[in-house]
């Protein structure tokens, strides 16, 4: 399917529709891309099975849930081998952070970097003073890895996982 430059278009009209509202009907999805609905089955199936797509989910509005989104980077105390990232894997998989008595702390994503810092995480907590609880854990939790860090709180969200904010200008 992406071997061809016609498949590799049709994935990505398939995947820029399912982008946009990932609930839409395969008959309306063909309809927005031009393609036959039996076409549309088979590419989705398709990237399922080969985990290109790797689930679906909504996009939420952290902010009118009451929370606020947050970013950790974190400059490593030791160079990232691939030893290493597994530990810090393995690591992060067995921590939960329950915050529910004071407030909430979510791990919405995180990964490993290239540049100045290592490792990004991003949450999103009820406010400042809940994120600065979660970031003392993280860095109790993982602090013979941690260097430095800074934490960041988003002030004005653009766009989350390809979607506009539409009320930005109203």
């Amino acid at each position: 399917m992406l071997s061809t430059e016609k498949g590799r278009e049709t994935v990505k009209k398939v995947l820029d529709v399912l982008s946009e509202d990932a609930r839409l009907s395969y008959a309306e999805i063909a309809r927005k891309t031009g393609l036959h609905k039996n076409t549309i089955a088979n590419v989705i199936k398709q990237l399922e099975q080969d985990k290109v797509i790797l689930g679906y989910r909504p996009v939420v509005d952290y902010e009118k849930l009451g929370m606020h989104s947050y970013f950790l980077l974190v400059k490593s105390k030791k160079m990232l081998t691939d030893k290493v990232i597994k530990e810090i894997y393995q690591k992060g998989t067995q921590i939960t952070y329950d915050f529910d008595k004071e407030g909430h702390c979510q791990v919405l994503h995180s990964g490993f970097l290239h540049g100045f810092f290592d490792v990004y995480i991003c949450f999103v907590a009820n406010d400042l003073k809940i994120a600065r609880t979660c970031v003392h854990d993280m860095v109790k939790n993982f602090d013979e890895y941690i260097d430095t860090y800074e934490l960041m709180e988003e002030l004005l969200m653009v766009r989350r996982c390809g979607h506009l904010n539409k009320g930005l200008f109203d």
